[in-house]
């Protein structure tokens, strides 16, 4: 199956490439072949959601001006996001194939000897691992800090797990280039990347030292920590090749968008399977990174891929047809004859996506349907702005979806209720969304 994935994804990116339409047209067939063959395999919450936007898009598509040569472009209007999703092992790969991962212990407890200082090295940590490992960083860390913080009581213990590592997850990845939600936002805000990373950046730093502050002001007692003996001096020359891994990927990918006047997310995900080569090959680990680079990507898309199938697909049928009918105007004539002004609907997306994220839709369903809604209204004042409520809001409710995955991981991997994890970071969600959207009506 993932060769013919694989096939479908290179037919969709030679189509953007080359701007054929003969191709366009066969990967929208193509991507409904797709849908079909990942629906089962997608689990029950996309399929569920698969099977709304369906239903929804075939609804409306008897009022719409869509046209039957239209439908392929909708079924593969969201094709790149499936290829992203696709190419993020590699750099991943890359990140295991060096060893970053076994410097892990030393970077948390290495001369730590009160609870603020770990505060302050798990949160650089997850900071420093994030942007490469994703999602696989989480029961890594998690499962490091359960063992070595034994001493501690489980409550404790359990709300400075859950507290350090879903924080520090979700404040990385605001100015991430290999992030979903920030090239989802992008893409559809038409926002060029570098006009927002000074502001991601200015807001992912001020909540880590707010973040870091708290943590040497709240509760800050000398820590002990079990299996201290395994715990040895390495050396620091690993941190400075990630850092400046991170800043030539910005570089290249920033360098050829402009050069080759293609989209963020197109650029990204065609240069991450090359950059993670080169840097696996300058690191001395080529072999060991295209062993297990060939195993990930191949489970990524026999197993992982799914979901993003089932979501994207329907989700670029349902917005497609509904962009062409007369409900979207419906909903948007409140906002533009009851004088709402552009302040109030910034502040009021991110308790839209929270809202949302409490019932278990995905942040990326919601971002894609309210920029339906409130796209039109804002993009002609400040895409910037939206852009930058629309990625925080999406990373906030990291921290606190319940059926979210990270919060399901956290709960697993240390055995609390998700509901707890949930009333725990629900106020650093709703600060880190109001720093988001005070930075955003300041570019208004």
């Amino acid at each position: 199956m993932y060769l013919y994935y694989l096939f479908v994804l290179i037919i969709y990116l030679m189509a953007v490439i080359t701007a054929s339409e003969a191709l366009t047209q066969a990967s929208g067939w193509l991507a409904l072949s797709m849908f079909f063959l990942s629906f089962y395999r997608a689990g029950r919450l996309f399929q569920i959601l698969g099977g709304i936007f369906v239903a929804l898009g075939v609804i409306l598509y008897g009022f719409s001006a869509v046209t039957f040569m239209d439908i392929p472009h909708l079924l593969s209007d969201n094709l790149t996001l499936v290829a992203f999703v696709s190419a993020l092992p590699f750099i991943q790969t890359a990140v295991r194939a060096g060893r970053y991962d076994k410097q892990l212990q030393h970077w948390l407890f290495h001369r730590v000897e009160s609870s603020g200082y770990l505060n302050q090295r798990s949160l650089l940590t997850s900071y420093g691992l994030v942007p490469f490992m994703n999602l696989s960083v989480l029961p890594l860390i998690q499962s490091t800090l359960a063992r070595h913080l034994q001493s501690w009581k489980k409550g404790k213990r359990d709300a400075f797990i859950s507290r350090v590592t879903l924080r520090g997850f979700a404040l990385v990845l605001v100015w991430m280039p290999m992030e979903i939600m920030l090239v989802l936002a992008l893409d559809l805000t038409g926002a060029g990347y570098i006009a927002v990373f000074p502001w991601f950046l200015l807001i992912s730093v001020t909540m880590l030292l707010i973040e870091i502050i708290r943590g040497y002001l709240w509760k800050n007692e000398q820590v002990m920590l079990s299996h201290h003996e395994e715990i040895r001096t390495r050396s620091s020359g690993k941190v400075w090749t990630l850092l400046l891994a991170i800043i030539s990927f910005l570089v290249i990918v920033v360098g050829l968008g402009e050069l080759l006047d293609f989209s963020f997310i197109l650029m990204v995900t065609l240069v991450i399977p090359p950059f993670a080569w080169v840097w696996a090959s300058i690191c001395r680990r080529r072999w060991r990174f295209q062993v297990l680079a060939r195993d990930a990507f191949r489970k990524q898309l026999e197993e992982n891929i799914h979901p993003f199938v089932v979501l994207f697909v329907s989700l670029g049928w349902f917005t497609g047809t509904l962009s062409e009918t007369p409900v979207i105007e419906w909903v948007q004539a409140p906002f533009e004859t009851g004088g709402v002004s552009p302040a109030a609907i910034l502040a009021g997306i991110p308790l839209a996506f929270i809202a949302m994220a409490m019932v278990g839709i995905h942040p990326i369903a919601t971002m894609t349907l309210l920029h339906e809604v409130v796209g039109t209204i804002l993009m002609p004042i400040s895409p910037e702005s939206l852009t930058i409520v629309y990625v925080v809001a999406a990373l906030a409710t990291f921290t606190v979806s319940t059926y979210g995955i990270t919060v399901t991981l956290t709960a697993r991997h240390t055995e609390q209720n998700p509901y707890r994890i949930t009333l725990r970071n629900m106020p650093f969600a709703l600060v880190f969304s109001a720093v988001g959207v005070l930075a955003a009506i300041l570019l208004l």
